[in-house]
């Protein structure tokens, strides 16, 4: 019988392990592999996010240019009051739907069920805004609001927004045009409030929201001298056509990201909501990120995306606008659609 010795070098060898040094190098040499994948795997998925964000611009532009098509004018920037200066048509039971684009253009980005679930009559700009009542008022809008829109929200500024207990903007901001000045107008509605409408009552926070808003140009649609030309796609009640861009379509911007409001821990506690008016002017200043804070945010084309904030352009396109742009290319010649400025690049 053949006997193995226990001190044999066989022996030894099979009963040897790890040292732990050998064991904590193992674990560092791990730690840094790790340390340098995890930015790399960030930044591939902050990449696909905004391919995805681009994508969901590109199908608004298309959405546009088809509803353009049908109507022959892109769709009205709010459907407000008929009279301009009129400061008591908010009054809930005149003055106009207030729905803007984003739900014009629902049979466009495939939600044709849930545009067939809307009383038309809130839906049409030919309507007189004395037959129309605030859209939170009709029973087929108030279960509508709360539908989330895959296509409407930007991947990147989502978890922010999912998990917002906070206020928000139900209302967004409209432009009511006076002779002499413009007054901007938005309802914020607390944590948890309800929205009280009728016999029924809906949690704000619930409704549905959206990172794109359609751009009203320099500072909206108003009636002083000179402005005409800082016009943008949308306006109260408007029927904007592609050759009323004299600027051409590849050289005004059409729909915008919007943050809404960001705390310093990044948590958006005033958002939009695509079925109120959806749009927004340039001119309360330059373009903004998520690291930007405060209320000025509101009123600010925002993202998520570090240095950039993508638009639909009018020609269909999408453009990554630098946050460091010329203010007078973003805010007047870019927004305008008939200002007859010459852009190079931007």
């Amino acid at each position: 019988m053949f006997v193995v010795r226990s001190g044999s070098s066989a022996v030894r060898q099979r009963n040897r392990g790890f040292t732990l040094i050998e064991l904590l190098v193992v674990i560092a040499i791990i730690a840094i592999l790790i340390a340098l994948l995890l930015p790399a795997v960030q930044q591939a998925r902050e990449a696909a996010r905004r391919t995805q964000c681009r994508n969901n611009l590109k199908q608004l532009g298309l959405a546009a240019h088809n509803f353009e098509s049908t109507y022959r004018h892109l769709p009205t920037g709010y459907i407000g009051p008929d009279n301009s200066t009129c400061a008591s048509c908010y009054n809930g039971t005149t003055g106009g739907s207030l729905v803007g684009p984003l739900v014009q253009m629902l049979p466009y980005v495939e939600q044709s069920p849930l545009f067939n679930t809307l009383e038309p009559i809130l839906l049409n700009a030919d309507v007189p805004a004395t037959s129309q009542y605030q859209w939170w008022n009709d029973t087929t809008f108030r279960p509508a609001m709360m539908a989330k829109i895959p296509g409407y929200i930007c991947p990147s500024a989502a978890p922010a927004q999912d998990s917002n207990t906070g206020s928000f903007c139900a209302g967004l901001q409209w432009w009511l045009v006076a002779p002499t000045t413009a007054t901007i107008n938005y309802a914020t509605f607390g944590a948890g409030t309800n929205l009280a409408v009728g016999a029924n009552n809906y949690i704000v926070d619930q409704a549905g929201r959206t990172n794109y808003l359609g751009v009203a140009g320099r500072m909206g649609q108003l009636d002083e001298p000179g402005w005409d030309n800082w016009k943008g796609c949308f306006a109260r009640r408007s029927k904007t056509k592609f050759r009323d861009l004299s600027d051409g379509t590849t050289n005004v911007l059409m729909f915008g990201e919007s943050l809404g409001m960001v705390t310093t821990a990044g948590v958006i506690t005033v958002g939009n909501t695509w079925i109120s008016p959806g749009m927004l002017p340039t001119g309360w200043g330059a373009l903004a990120n998520k690291a930007d804070t405060g209320n000025p945010m509101i009123y600010r084309y925002s993202s998520s995306h570090v240095g950039v904030v993508h638009f639909g352009m009018a020609d269909g396109s999408v453009r990554p606008i630098s946050v460091n742009i010329d203010l007078g290319t973003y805010r007047s010649y870019l927004a305008g659609g008939s200002d007859g400025n010459v852009l190079g690049e931007f």
